[in-house]
């Protein structure tokens, strides 16, 4: 589903007013739901692209910090303590009316994204100056926040949220060798990273919920727009559509329905299996209704309304197994200060590599440690692995 993640500023002024009508809200700080300060701090950000740029580039190491850098953080500062202090809210809801449809109004996630890396450079800064804790808690309330974003039911935000966890992973690892010796500071992350990680959504609950709105907003006159909007998400449109559509009635888009709802019941199934498997059913699953389009007109909306899950789910096995990798990372760090040296093998009970559902592979370095996946990302045809220091 495409979201339309700019609206006027009307709209986006009127979806606060109605999450502070609450004397509750009002009055209490932070507020319970946290979403309302998310919303106030991207209304109050101030959001210039080449700025974003700058901050990006130095969040992926190609520019060292620089005083433009530092001034747009420093002048940002109001928007990131809302965006920070969210993270206490003891629940999220967005306010989100699903019975838009696919013109559902979605958090403005450009500006969340954009800010998310603001409060990463403003990490990395502080792991410079050799403030660790500080850097580690910007980390965690981006960590909260990334699940907070990924909850918003609908595919794009879970990709969003999934984005603003792989780069506070990599912030984490610039931070680990700094704190390698520091056992109290170790188990403390250990510990947030733990209980952070328990908060994102589920795979299948994103896709139920996501498809299910597109899936029920089907009819005659929403199918053209339908068509034009799906982007990137196209399989493959069929070539007399403008037939289709123009001899469209109540009961082939019905039957169109429930034809979809059928595949995406087999597609959650799906996700349960493990990876390979789970890709390779997902591959086989989504190509079906071009197949069988030729001869069933229930497969007909299915062709280019089905998103690329394959994708998907290799992204969010990505951000899993990235995810695990520094969670037995912690815990080597900590058996070594326990210990005063690295293991020579993996400790049994780690968390997995999510591509193969087996251990990371665990090599010793001459300045830390490597974890290695076992498993292919299927998408890239890419193995991963990843680099961990401690300093001597």
């Amino acid at each position: 589903m495409k979201s339309q993640i700019n609206k006027k500023a009307v709209q986006f002024i009127s979806i606060i007013l109605v999450l502070l009508i609450s004397k509750s809200v009002v009055f209490a700080y932070p507020p319970d739901n946290a979403a309302v300060l998310y919303y106030r701090s991207a209304y109050t950000f101030t959001y210039d692209s080449k700025k974003i740029s700058l901050v990006k580039q130095y969040l992926d190491s190609e520019i060292e910090n620089n005083q433009e850098i530092i001034d747009y953080v420093l002048r940002s500062e109001h928007a990131m303590k809302q965006f920070i202090d969210a993270g206490n809210g003891k629940y999220c809801d967005w306010g989100l009316d699903y019975s838009e449809g696919m013109n559902l109004l979605a958090p403005p996630l450009a500006e969340f994204r954009a800010l998310s890396w603001i409060v990463l450079a403003d990490a990395k800064m502080a792991n410079e100056a050799a403030e660790y804790d500080r850097a580690i808690d910007l980390c965690i309330s981006n960590y909260q926040a990334a699940a907070y974003i990924a909850d918003g039911a609908l595919l794009v935000s879970r990709l969003v949220g999934i984005a603003m966890y792989n780069y506070t992973n990599q912030v984490i690892i610039d931070i680990l060798p700094n704190i390698a010796d520091n056992p109290d500071v170790l188990t403390r992350l250990k510990n947030q990273i733990d209980e952070v990680s328990q908060g994102f959504p589920s795979l299948k609950t994103s896709i139920k919920t996501d498809l299910e709105i597109c899936i029920d907003d089907i009819n005659k006159e929403s199918i053209q727009n339908l068509i034009i909007t799906a982007g990137d998400t196209v399989l493959s449109i069929p070539e007399n559509i403008d037939q289709i559509l123009e001899n469209a009635d109540e009961g082939f888009i019905e039957s169109n329905k429930e034809y979809m709802l059928k595949l995406l019941g087999d597609c959650l199934a799906a996700t349960d299996l493990p990876y390979p498997q789970a890709y390779k059913k997902l591959d086989e699953l989504i190509k079906k209704p071009e197949i069988e389009s030729k001869e069933n007109s229930d497969a007909v909306l299915a062709t280019f309304l089905m998103p690329a899950l394959v994708k998907v789910l290799s992204v969010d096995v990505r951000y899993t197994t990235h995810f695990n990798a520094i969670q037995t990372a912690l815990n080597l760090y900590i058996n070594r200060t326990e210990t005063g040296k690295l293991p020579d093998k993996l400790p049994e009970g780690m968390p997995k590599d999510m591509f193969s559902g087996e251990d990371f592979i665990y090599e010793k370095t001459d300045d830390g440690f490597v974890l290695k996946c076992q498993g292919k990302d299927l998408s890239k045809d890419e193995t991963y692995e990843y680099k961990f220091k401690v300093k001597k």
